[in-house]
């Protein structure tokens, strides 16, 4: 007798699922400001500096994804109008809100796919976002809704491999949800500094692979995209962040990363319990996680193709 075959999942990276995942994280806005890093201005204007140095002082830049506009509030440092798009409704209405005092910024709710606005910009940028949008639209129409000189920059956070504390108290919040819910294991670090900066600038010559490589771990779904049209070669920027958490910090970052998404509410409050007091008690309410922070930036092609 023949047994149905059940369908492989959709991999992450799939276009559809893209927006769905990034969706999602609006239900988890109140952890984002407690569980997400922010971005050092400093690193923002490095990759910045090429366009600061040939463009005028009244520059407008286009956000991609603002979140709770953590990254937003370093932008008006560099620009004169910063203009932010964000697809969650309680992700943007603190975002908005944040800024609200601010006449240069505004934060309208939308994905990228849907954006309408045909203003062209110095500047489109992302942080820890553009990922989420379906690469066989975005990377044009970024170009389309940049000026000929402009700049596409994205930055992020991600797990590295730490020291061997941080990788023996990984592998016990790890063996925490294999109890409980083994599903979400979340997996932290799986790839050394070194070997992220190598693998970034091997595929540097398209800022789309170098993306993909960074935030799924393969340039495989965007390698037919004639990205060299569109953008020129990648500057790569990598540096070591490693992150101090107590119990409580810890439990809203893997929170805010969708870690207790869709659990029964006593399994979340189980989990949650568990680290947090393992934390408290055996690591003196002391984490410092490794994380590699990113930057990606490309120009423009002077003539779109």
């Amino acid at each position: 007798m023949s047994q149905t075959r059940q369908a492989p999942p959709v991999p992450v990276h799939a276009p559809d699922r893209r927006q769905r995942l990034g969706a999602s994280f609006d239900t988890l806005a109140e952890y984002y400001t407690a569980g997400r890093p922010t971005y050092p201005a400093e690193f923002v204007q490095t990759l910045l500096q090429p366009l600061l140095d040939r463009t005028e002082t009244h520059r407008t830049v286009l956000e991609v994804g603002a979140g709770t506009g953590q990254a937003t509030q370093l932008l008006p440092q560099f620009f004169a109008q910063v203009t932010s798009m964000e697809p969650g409704r309680k992700l943007c209405g603190e975002a908005s809100q944040r800024h609200v005092s601010d006449p240069h910024v505004a934060v309208h709710q939308s994905t990228f796919e849907d954006w309408s606005g045909t203003d062209r910009h110095d500047c489109v940028f992302s942080a820890s976002a553009f990922h989420w949008a379906d690469p066989r639209v975005s990377y044009e129409k970024a170009a389309a809704l940049l000026k000929p000189s402009g700049r596409l920059v994205f930055i992020s956070y991600s797990d590295v491999i730490g020291s061997d504390t941080w990788e023996e108290q990984a592998e016990r919040i790890r063996a925490i949800y294999r109890r409980l819910a083994p599903q979400l294991t979340p997996p932290f670090g799986v790839r050394r500094l070194d070997e992220l900066r190598s693998r970034l600038q091997g595929n540097s010559g398209s800022i789309a692979q170098a993306l993909e490589y960074l935030e799924f771990g393969t340039p495989e779904h965007v390698t037919e995209l004639p990205i060299g049209r569109w953008f020129g070669p990648a500057t790569v920027l990598v540096d070591r962040h490693d992150r101090r958490y107590t119990g409580e910090g810890i439990v809203a970052a893997l929170s805010s990363y969708g870690g207790f998404r869709g659990l029964e509410q006593d399994t979340a409050r189980q989990l949650a319990d568990e680290i947090r007091a393992y934390v408290e008690e055996e690591c003196g309410n002391q984490l410092l996680r490794s994380f590699a922070l990113t930057g990606l930036a490309a120009d423009r092609a002077t003539t779109l193709v």
